[in-house]
């Protein structure tokens, strides 16, 4: 069978990953006579073309792309596929962040080449990089608890009472908020709540909460409705 030439190569492996989602490097080698190295350099040529290529499990075309390119260092694209790995091990089965991880996994196609070999290690996981500030492994453990307390809370639009260290008031507090979100700040977590009866977003760094409950206490409506413009602050 003669050998193909790259420009018919990369038509035929746009049409085949597309008819045929998860076909593998072997077969596609196999559909053009060329060598699965030679798949390889293609499909790198059509990633960096800007195609949203998965390589999980096959070839996939990644679904959902609506906006333009934008350009990540390899560290960048490190450190927010590592995030996305840690927020998905908390919140579980979130399909939003599994297709922003196989957007990220198929653009951070270098995994052949020494260039990721060297930047492997950088952020190997997220959890990691975490533990390399000055927490001890008993305010690290409670921290991790009171995370997950905060998950479970929003995810079941409960309240939660909590006593913190309130560091405009400079003393320790005890509050009823509405937990709306968790955000990852300056090698820190950070709660973003509202207090009870109120409609003011307080930033509640959560090193400094000592204890959380969840209480029985419910509240309605999503907190994506929450608005964050410059306008409500």
């Amino acid at each position: 069978m003669k050998r193909i030439n790259r420009l018919y190569r990369i038509i035929n492996h746009l049409m085949a990953i597309k008819n045929q989602p998860g076909i593998g490097v072997q077969e596609l080698a196999k559909k053009c006579n060329v060598s699965g190295r030679t798949i390889y350099k293609d499909i790198a040529i059509l990633i960096a073309l800007g195609v949203p290529i998965s390589t999980d499990g096959g070839y996939n075309l990644a679904p959902h792309l609506f906006i333009p390119n934008i350009a990540f260092t390899l560290n960048e694209a490190f450190f927010l596929r590592d995030t996305c790995y840690t927020l998905l091990e908390t919140v579980h089965n979130n399909e939003m962040l599994e297709r922003i991880l196989e957007k990220l996994n198929s653009a951070i196609y270098l995994q052949n080449s020494p260039l990721y070999a060297q930047n492997k290690s950088l952020f190997a996981t997220l959890k990691e990089y975490l533990t390399t500030g000055k927490v001890d492994k008993i305010a690290e453990q409670q921290q991790k608890e009171i995370i997950n307390e905060i998950t479970i809370a929003i995810a079941d639009s409960s309240y939660i009472e909590i006593k913190h260290y309130n560091t405009v008031k400079e003393k320790k507090v005890d509050e009823i908020v509405q937990p709306i979100s968790l955000i990852y700040q300056r090698k820190g977590w950070i709660l973003l709540a509202k207090e009870k009866n109120s409609s003011s977003i307080k930033n509640i760094k959560t090193e400094n909460i000592e204890e959380i409950t969840i209480t029985n206490l419910k509240y309605s409506g999503s907190n994506l409705m929450v608005d964050f413009s410059v306008q409500a602050y």
